[in-house]
This record gives C-alpha cells, structure tokens and sequence, in this order.
C-alpha cells in the first residue's frame, strides 16, 4: 500500500513538472511571436514590411489612429514582459496604459479635423460629445488621461518624491536667507555706528562652542566579556561528567568597523531636519554588528513619522538595512539601529567563561550571544519546551542550532542529559556522533 502511494507521489510530481515546461514552452512561444509581430509592424511604418506590411499599417491607423505607432513597441513589451520577465503580467499597468490611449484616441475624435484618432477616436469622441456635449466630454477625458497617468506612474510615491524635494529646497532657501539677512544686519550695524566688540564675538562663540559639547553624543563600545578560557570555572551539574575545556571553543575575535561616527550623526540629524523632525543625539553604542544612534526627539513629535523614515536615512546613509527601535526599552530615546562595516565574532567560548554563565544555576541554560552593549544574552530551555529555529539562508540557524546543543552539552553530563536527534540530511548533526548523550 505504501508502494502504491509512493509511486502515485512521484507520478504527480512527474506529472506538475511536464506541465511547468509546458507552460513554459506556451510562453516562450507566445513571446517570439509577440516580439515578431512587433518587430514586423516596425517596419512597416516606415515601408519596409512589404505590401502586406503596408496594407496591415494602412488599415490600423484608419482604425486606431496614432495608435498604430504605439501597438508594435506595445506587442514587443509585452512579449519581453511575458517570456523573458516575470511569468504575470502587472495588468493594473496595462489597463492604465490602455486607459490612457484610448483617451487620447477619443480626445482626437472630439475635434473632427484631426485624423489621428481613427475610426475608433472618432466614434468614441462623437459618442461622448453626443451624451455631455464638447465640455463635459473633454473634461471627463481629461480625467481619465490624469487617472491613467497615474495607475502607470505610481502618483502617490511622485507625489511624495516631489514633495521632499521641494521640502529640501525650501529649507536651503531658508538657511540662505537668514545667512543673508545675518549680513544685512553687520553691514547696518557697521554703518549706524552700533558697538559689537571682539570680546562679545569671542564669549557668543565659546558659549556656542561648550553648548556643542554639551550635547555631543557619547560613544559606548562593546566589551569581550572577560573570562577564563579553562573549564574550572564551568557549571557542571554531574559530579561525575568532566566537560571539556573552553579552549577548544573559537573565542571573541575581531573589531567592528563603523566608519564615521560623528559623520552618520550628523547625516541622521540632517536628514531628518529635511522633513522638519527636530532631535538631538543623546548616546552611540557600538555593538558586535550594529551601532545603535540613541535620538532624543523634540516634544510633540511622533514616532510613527520617525518610523516612516527607515527608508530615507538607508539612502542617506549607504546602508541596509536600518532599524528603527521606536522608543528605546525603559528610555526615552529613540534608537537608530546601522549595520557596522566590519562585523566582530562572538565566540561560544567567552560566552561559556561568563560570570553570569557559571554562577547560574539553571541546568538547562543556553548560550545565544552578546547585545548591543557586549552583555552576554542567555535562554532558559525549560521556559521553553516547543521551539523553532527557522530563518532566511545565512541568517545563523545552524549556528544557533550549534550552540543551543554544545551549551547543554558543557552543562550536563549525560547522567541527566539525553539526545535524540534527527539529521534527514546527515550534514548539520553528524559532528556528534559517538558522545555519550546519545540514546
């Protein structure tokens, strides 16, 4: 019985799988012959299909008008979309496409002179005409052009674009302006005899210049938690299990790359300074991978509009991707999360030397890694008996996987500790075959 429903699984896969390449020779075809078709139609507005060609040219234009121009480039998108693109075609952009020249096409129809609307044109403007009169057709053509327009071009997202650049401009407009009404007003000072000393200038600076220093942000860097690199110090909770030493562990190595500090705080300042977000930078606190920029945003300003910016500050910055931690846990910051350049390596090992490691007395505790601060992170199996790793490729499952089994492994001997696992594969568990925590 199983047999049989083995071999009907595998005759339905078979099955999907000629059916997929089927599908996939429809397309292909499909397009060659799409591409063709427009290729050929090129030609033959310019008189180079032959008779044939300019008979076919002929006969579309009275019908469609200048649309006859636009159908070859038409039939080669979309045979390129089609075969060669995704496998869907984004009707939503089609319709909007095919909205906008039949409303060209209409429009054309509503001035009887012109002949480059067609037959098509000419009976859609008259139609029109004959239902609103000339100015409710035009107006209402006019809006579905506009709406057209917009289903193609995405309004919204322009919109938005256009609106930040002029947001942009006119703050540079303002800066310049006070820049220039701030020398307006040495010139009238100077002129009118107004006394404004060098010991005043010098005092407004330095007073300027501690206010500066006042609110520089302050840069915390992770530390290597320091530990013994023997197993003495482990906690074992099987007086008869000897764990073997941390030294065969891969320890704490390397440094983050951050870049710039004082330039990213400056450039996540200014940015949000162009959508007229006002904040100051409290804290900077570099992290094995991350750094996070702590903001302190002015009052009445919300966070979601904070939030909404993720995007911005990933092109300001070069870099992704950008989390914005809205507010800080038990803070009242903000926190901007950057990706470091270089990324430092959290080793098990000087997890495992940890004070807060061997001074526990929780059998079942896990090693995870190190937060933002360098503070050892650790996980209490028993809280959590139904668990799932999962994640994109290269997100760390394997290594997660590695260090939940090697921690309890350090931990227990097998006296009170039992194993059984299932490796499919045979790839991610087989460096544990022959230890004695094995069923």
């Amino acid at each position: 019985m199983s047999r049989r429903n083995g071999n009907g699984t595998r005759g339905g896969r078979v099955r999907d799988e000629n059916v997929k390449e089927y599908d996939a020779l429809i397309r292909y075809a499909s397009a060659i012959v799409l591409i063709a078709a427009g290729v050929l139609l090129g030609l033959a507005v310019f008189g180079g299909a032959g008779p044939v060609g300019a008979t076919v040219f002929t006969a579309s234009y009275a019908v469609i008008g200048i649309g006859a121009f636009v159908l070859p480039l038409a039939l080669i998108f979309v045979g390129l979309y089609a075969g060669f693109g995704r496998p869907t075609i984004d009707y939503l952009t089609t319709s909007g496409v095919a909205l906008v020249l039949a409303s060209v096409l209409a429009f054309a129809g509503l001035f009887p002179d012109a002949e480059f609307g067609g037959r098509a044109g000419s009976w859609a403007g008259g139609m029109l005409a004959g239902f609103f009169g000339f100015g409710g057709a035009l107006v209402l053509l006019l809006a579905t052009i506009a709406v057209g327009i917009a289903i193609v071009t995405d309004i919204e997202e322009l919109v938005s674009l256009l609106s930040e650049n002029v947001l942009s401009l006119w703050n540079r407009l303002r800066r310049r302006r006070g820049q220039y009404d701030e020398e307006l007003t040495e010139e009238f000072d100077d002129i009118v005899g107004i006394p404004n000393t060098d010991d005043e200038r010098e005092s407004d600076e330095s007073d300027v210049d501690t206010e500066q220093e006042e609110h520089e942000p302050t840069v915390t860097v992770f530390n290597h938690a320091a530990g013994s690199r023997v197993g003495a110090g482990i906690a074992n909770f099987d007086a008869e299990y000897e764990a073997p030493p941390l030294s065969i562990l891969g320890a704490d190595r390397g440094k983050p790359g951050v870049g710039d500090i004082k330039a990213n705080a400056n450039i996540i300042k200014r940015t949000f300074q162009n959508f007229g977000i006002h904040l100051e930078m409290d804290e900077v606190s570099v992290g094995p991978t991350v750094t996070r920029y702590a903001v302190k945003p002015a009052e009445g300003v919300r966070l979601s509009k904070i939030v909404s910016l993720a995007n911005n500050l990933e092109l300001a910055l070069a870099a992704h991707p950008v989390r914005i931690e809205a507010p800080i846990p038990g803070k009242s910051l903000v926190g901007i999360e950057v990706p470091n350049t270089t990324k430092a390596m959290v080793g098990l090992g000087g997890l495992l030397s940890a004070p807060e490691w061997s001074q526990s007395t929780k059998p079942l505790l896990a090693a995870l890694g190190r937060d933002i601060t360098g503070t050892p992170h650790y996980v209490n199996i028993s809280k959590m008996p139904h668990a799932l790793v999962a994640g994109a490729t290269g997100s760390g499952k394997s290594v997660a996987i590695h260090a939940l089994i090697t921690s309890l492994l350090y931990r227990n001997g097998p006296n009170q500790l039992r194993f059984i696992m299932i490796d499919p594969k045979r790839v991610e568990l087989t460096a544990y075959n022959g230890i004695p925590h094995l069923l």
